[in-house]
């Protein structure tokens, strides 16, 4: 056996405290997802430990990896399944189908890598997103021993070949980011291992008499390196990037030196911080689960109390599992035995999981009226808004607009130009006011302002600059600027960065010989999407039928409306607000006037064509320019 090390566990707690606190306040921990980081290492330098064992056993080190994974990874696994049967969406439902099976076949970040783009559901509806890193740590226990195994049968110099694993992995991880392959950097193992192999490393290495003060200082270095990158200098854009390199070696510097650290056993070593290690596993296995299901319910993000409360309700839960679960376990149960339940137990979930995703996420278990509605989850929202081809994806160059994205050789041509929000608006405009006076030059993430950086999708401002110039060569009667002005958080007071940079492009547009620009403010916007809410007011109400407005908390996006517009009407453009085309005192609308089931939005805002027709239609109403 190896020796128990208290300090840690309590690195454990620091890694589990930066996580929750990401997940729960990332404005406060904005780069506390580098905890998975820490985990890693750690994971690293204890398996690497137990291998190098004379004693090693295949057979004991897979089943003691089932006694410790399996119990509540089950529980949770099976939690989610339950409340997802209550209270997700059939889409929803068989998205966590997927994720069930996923975990059973220790495959979640390959499930996740493969589902990454941009119209992939929000994190905030994905309840085992989590799971992704334990399916990096479960590929490295089934690799990792049998790698182990080859170098001692090849009489290896086991530290240069970790050495030399490690190097390469990282560098593959840098190449993936530097060709823009975040996605895989991301969930990879191959990208990952890196930090696993360096825990690995670390644990083939002398252990030398060490200083208490020396120690000391090295675990106050490393703890340092670890909570400024997670406080102060992370990002999550690109991640692991180059600042992942001072969150392991800090890790590193922590495991070598806690054992000899007086200053480690005071603080790391502490009860409080060993029980929070020893608790940080079904901790981690039950946070996110519980701040999904929290915002699935509540149809908003959760105010700081309500984050709080989740956090409380994860604590809650963990010690339960933990005491009430894995120790009892682990005491009265023999090895194989237990292992083998526990993986038979998870087989079974994962193929309830796999049943639930077959099945469509049940939509049976609703009333017909609700299905209806529901099926707008699978609205097929590309093929008459010009995806492919007018409607540009995140790496497409301007260039690769097709000869119909363009209208020319007439005078009443009018261009939409924004992101997939104003894509979604096109095939209204093509109904309303005819195709061959519509051009359309749209592209992902991206709102139609000149000099666009982040939080918007990479290539914004050479995508814009390029579509100003088509519009100074084949300069339309009219453009309309249209975008989810949401979700490009920025103020707009007179002289903030969208500000001036909206009235950059309104004038930009003019002098390029354009007649007229009409800015269309932000639409409501339906958290986590109109669907969900429809099925959660269902669930509160039990009335069979769905309710035509819906209450939500317009008051920040009434702020931003208010400075687009101020920013818009002082430029020379004309205004129209969708805020008072579909919402009034009683709520935004759910559906189309006069229907039953048609949607104004199969997600949180992008618009149905009948609901873009609806736009359209008003826009015709309400601006004579736009007729002839």
């Amino acid at each position: 056996m190896t020796k128990y090390r208290p300090d840690i566990d309590g690195l454990r707690a620091i890694a589990v405290l930066l996580v929750l606190g990401f997940h729960a306040f990332p404005k406060a921990v904005p780069a506390g997802f580098i905890g998975v980081d820490v985990f890693f290492v750690i994971s690293g330098f204890l398996i690497t430990g137990i291998i190098l064992q004379n004693e090693f056993s295949f057979a004991r080190f897979y089943a003691r990896r089932a006694r410790r994974l399996f119990p509540a990874l089950i529980l949770v696994v099976g939690a989610s399944l339950g409340f997802g049967w209550l209270y997700l969406t059939p889409g929803l439902f068989d998205a966590l189908g997927r994720q069930v099976a996923a975990a059973a076949l220790f495959a979640p970040n390959l499930l996740f890598w493969s589902e990454a783009g941009y119209f992939d559901s929000s994190a905030l509806t994905k309840p085992l997103l989590h799971l992704w890193s334990l399916g990096v740590e479960e590929q490295f226990y089934l690799l990792w021993p049998v790698l182990m195994l080859a170098i001692a049968r090849l009489r290896l110099k086991t530290q240069w070949v970790l050495l030399a694993l490690t190097a390469l992995s990282l560098l593959h991880c840098w190449s993936l980011q530097r060709y823009g392959l975040s996605s895989a950097a991301f969930y990879s193992p191959f990208a990952r291992a890196w930090e696993l192999s360096a825990g690995g490393l670390l644990a083939t290495l002398e252990r030398e008499n060490r200083k208490s003060g020396t120690s000391s200082a090295c675990v106050v270095a490393g703890l340092a390196a670890i909570v400024l990158v997670a406080l102060f200098i992370g990002s999550e854009s690109g991640w692991p990037n180059k600042m992942a390199v001072p969150v392991v070696a800090g890790t590193m510097l922590v495991i070598y030196f806690g054992d000899t650290s007086t200053l480690a056993r005071l603080t790391l070593a502490s009860p409080l911080m060993v029980f929070l290690g020893k608790i940080s596993y079904p901790l981690y296995l039950w946070h996110w689960p519980i701040l999904v299901f929290a915002y699935v319910k509540n149809g908003a993000p959760l105010s700081p109390t309500q984050a709080w409360l989740a956090l409380l309700a994860s604590t809650g839960l963990a010690i339960v599992t933990y005491l009430m679960i894995e120790e009892p376990l682990k005491k009265r149960f023999r090895l194989m035995p237990l292992a083998r339940v526990t993986a038979l137990a998870l087989a079974v979930i994962g193929t309830a999981g796999l049943a639930v995703h077959l099945l469509g996420g049940l939509p049976q278990r609703l009333p017909a009226t609700l299905q209806a509605a529901l099926a707008y989850e699978q609205y097929d929202y590309k093929s008459d808004a010009y995806n492919p081809g007018c409607w540009l994806a995140n790496g497409q160059d301007t260039s690769q607009l097709l000869p119909v994205c363009l209208k020319s050789g007439r005078s009443d041509v009018i261009a939409i130009w924004g992101d997939s929000h104003a894509a979604r608006l096109s095939p209204g405009l093509r109904e309303i006011f005819g195709a061959d006076r519509i051009s359309q030059l749209t592209r992902n993430g991206c709102a139609p302002l000149l000099g666009l950086g982040e939080p918007a999708s990479p290539g914004c401002s050479e995508g814009n600059a390029a579509i100003l110039e088509l519009l100074r060569r084949h300069p339309p009667r009219i453009v309309i600027l249209f975008g989810a002005w949401q979700n490009y958080p920025d103020e707009w007071n007179s002289g903030s960065g969208y500000a001036t940079m909206l009235r950059t492009t309104i004038d930009a547009i003019k002098a390029a010989g354009v007649a007229d620009v009409l800015v269309i403010g932000p639409a409501p916007r339906f958290d986590p999407s109109l669907p969900s809410r429809l099925l959660q007011t269902w669930l509160l109400n039990n009335s069979s039928n769905l309710p035509d407005r819906l209450g939500i908390d317009l008051a920040a996006t009434s702020s931003i409306e208010n400075g687009i517009e101020r920013v818009a009407r002082s430029s020379g453009a004309r205004y129209m607000s969708l805020l008072k085309l579909l919402c009034s005192e009683a709520g935004c609308l759910t559906k189309i006037p006069d229907s039953t089931s048609d949607l104004l939005t199969w997600d949180y805002g992008h618009l149905t064509t009948k609901a873009a027709v609806l736009v359209a239609r008003a826009i015709e109403q309400n601006a004579d320019a736009m007729t002839k």
